[in-house]
């Protein structure tokens, strides 16, 4: 509207636009301060959702970490078990033909199972703690 527009009109016109403003100010006014709670709001929501993301971000690290583990014990079981596999092949090829391939008499051969057995329960109980290690794991994550 021009001044020349605006001069011309009548003082209860001027009036009735003056409050039709301020109504349009009060309604902005509110829709501003609901968007501000929102925001307020949201800001909060994604507070919360970081937290966790934080908490679920530390947990799975623990748990890499704990699978990382459990698959170096695991190879060091495969690998007791060949080794004891092996010892029981050389074993039973010393006994189908009643003497040891290096000449090894009966305290060797026994030595030799003795080491077989120990490398059975070593491996055994590597076998155990990473499965206490992996059930202890997951429950104190709960």
């Amino acid at each position: 509207m021009t001044d020349r527009e605006l001069h011309k009109l009548r003082r209860a016109e001027l009036l009735e636009m003056l409050l039709q403003q301020s109504k349009t100010v009060a309604k902005l006014r509110g829709d501003l301060k609901e968007r501000g709670e929102r925001l307020v709001e949201c800001e909060e929501e994604l507070r919360q959702l970081q937290e966790t993301y934080e908490r679920l971000r530390k947990r799975l690290d623990e748990k890499d970490a704990v699978i990382r583990d459990l698959r170096g014990k695991q190879e060091e079981v495969y690998n007791m078990l060949g080794e004891k596999d092996e010892l029981l092949r050389t074993l039973s090829a010393s006994a189908a033909q009643r003497t040891a391939p290096d000449g090894a008499g009966l305290d060797e051969r026994l030595e030799r199972l003795d080491r077989v057995i120990a490398l059975t329960e070593k491996a055994a109980r590597l076998h155990v703690e990473a499965l206490q290690q992996l059930s202890g794991g997951e429950n104190a994550g709960r």
